[in-house]
């Protein structure tokens, strides 16, 4: 049975992210290390509702991912890429068209794991539920 994500989740430990950011080209300067990260997530059925922000600018992104069909998503820098999404198990599982990496979304003690891969190099945050 599917996870339901709904609430917010504030970012609290994360790994990795240098690394996975150069795969892109994307100066890890451009993310302070202090960044505070929330998702507001509502979520009906395989319709989930993404508000995300942080606390170093006044942006909010918003993105709707209808688990099943392809979404698109831009990651720092401007880059777009695309995914297929589908459940598996209790994990959301988003794997870019190219075959070259993925976004999981899951929940574990009472936290949100959320995983990204890039030709093998791994990214994690962990979110708090606020």
């Amino acid at each position: 049975m599917p996870a339901n994500f709904s609430g917010k989740w504030v970012s609290g430990a994360s790994e990795g992210w240098d690394k996975f950011l150069g795969k892109f080209g994307v100066p890890v300067e451009k993310f302070p290390a202090d960044i505070v990260v929330t998702e507001e997530i509502a979520q009906s059925g395989d319709a989930i509702n993404i508000k995300t922000s942080n606390n170093k600018d006044d942006k909010v992104k918003q993105v709707t991912i209808n688990v099943g069909q392809n979404f698109k998503d831009t990651i720092g820098g401007g880059k777009e890429l695309e995914f297929t999404t589908a459940w598996q198990g209790d994990k959301l599982v988003m794997t870019g068209i190219d075959g070259k990496g993925s976004v999981t979304r899951e929940l574990s003690g009472g936290n949100m794991l959320v995983t990204f891969t890039h030709e093998g190099v791994v990214a994690k945050s962990t979110y708090n539920k606020a």
